[in-house]
């Protein structure tokens, strides 16, 4: 049975589908509206082992599991990063066919990259339910700045703790002289009370399913970690084991550092890699700030930025060898199975 190598230009209602063999001579070319009757029914048309190659986005893990579960014939589905490929965003003749051919030769030649799936279904539920309080909390802080972008145009200013009080919201209130103007305002009050409910609810969500890994109660005996950073954490590196050292998870968690050259030569000054999930990265400086600045005691996270400063005398070095340590010891106790020991930071 020969294997076919196929790649999937895939949009929101329609998907257009190159195969290549062996050699990258074009086999088929097919159109097709979206839904998981066509995609089965257009890949289960096509004899051989399928090598299937996609981009990422919003369908794109919908599509991975559908074809994995329903066609035979498809022995890997392949999702990448589009980022990777200036193949297909840059050329002057782009087109959704010609994409899909590229991505078909990609995966024949082996210049995929690929992005991760997990292959429990509750650790891709529980990254949606954090996806969502987060999702949640962004919106009741747009809230917060509307709001008090609003008193600024009518000449109220206030800090954000008064405007968001029970009392100080009413006089806040009060100071705007305009009728329509203060209903106006008081609309967005409703909206961010619901959103705050709605936040609440998408917390004790998250809460309830956080029971179902261990690992996320232990996370809580780290200094400056608990339950909605410990939460983030699981959700976003689904596996441990995925990273084969510290430093693929601090370049994942973008705290990698770039080092690009030429000829011997240095391209550019060495910086903090912008690739990877921000999200892990503002896990880590929320936790810096809660285990560093904000607690008391002399934990090891306080000495360990301590230690850093000392040899680097630098603070934003310290601060970001500080949180990439944060990450790695999360990381460990997640791989080992062990638990927060204090005096291993020294």
């Amino acid at each position: 049975m020969q294997t076919l190598y196929c790649g999937m230009d895939l949009h929101s209602t329609d998907c257009d589908v190159a195969v290549i063999d062996k050699d990258g001579e074009v086999l088929h070319e097919r159109s097709f509206q979206i839904s998981r009757e066509n995609l089965v029914e257009v890949f289960s048309s096509f004899e051989g082992k399928l090598m299937i190659h996609l981009e990422a986005g919003e369908l794109a893990g919908w599509a991975r599991m559908a074809l994995l579960e329903e066609v035979p014939q498809a022995r890997e589905v392949v999702v990448s990063d589009p980022k990777s490929f200036r193949w297909i965003a840059q050329d002057p003749q782009k087109r959704d066919p010609i994409d899909a051919w590229k991505l078909a030769e990609y995966m024949r030649v082996g210049r995929t990259h690929p992005v991760y799936y997990p292959e429990e279904e509750d650790l891709a539920v529980f990254k949606k339910t954090v996806q969502h309080y987060e999702d949640l909390t962004d919106q009741q802080a747009a809230l917060k700045q509307k709001i008090k972008a609003r008193f600024r145009v009518e000449g109220v200013a206030a800090e954000m703790k008064i405007l968001f009080s029970e009392g100080g919201r009413k006089e806040a209130l009060r100071a705007v002289e305009n009728t329509f103007r203060r209903q106006a305002i008081t609309h967005l009050y409703c909206l961010l009370d619901h959103a705050l409910i709605c936040q609440q609810n998408a917390l004790e969500l998250m809460a309830q399913q956080a029971e179902r890994f261990p690992v996320i109660g232990r996370f809580q005996a780290v200094p400056g970690i608990r339950l909605k950073l410990g939460s983030r954490f699981v959700a976003y590196v689904q596996n441990p084991h995925r990273f084969a050292t510290k430093q693929k998870l601090w370049t994942y968690s973008r705290l990698g550092i770039t080092d690009r050259n030429s000829n011997g030569k240095p391209l550019g000054y060495s910086r903090l890699n912008p690739n990877g999930n921000g999200k892990l990265k503002d896990l880590s400086r929320k936790a810096f700030r809660a285990a560093v600045l904000r607690r008391k005691d002399n934990n090891g996270f306080k000495r360990f930025y301590e230690a850093s400063l000392r040899r680097t005398h630098d603070q934003v070095n310290a601060r970001l060898n500080t949180q990439r340590k944060i990450l790695e010891t999360l990381w460990v106790m997640w791989k080992k199975g062990t638990e927060y020991d204090d005096s291993y930071m020294g």
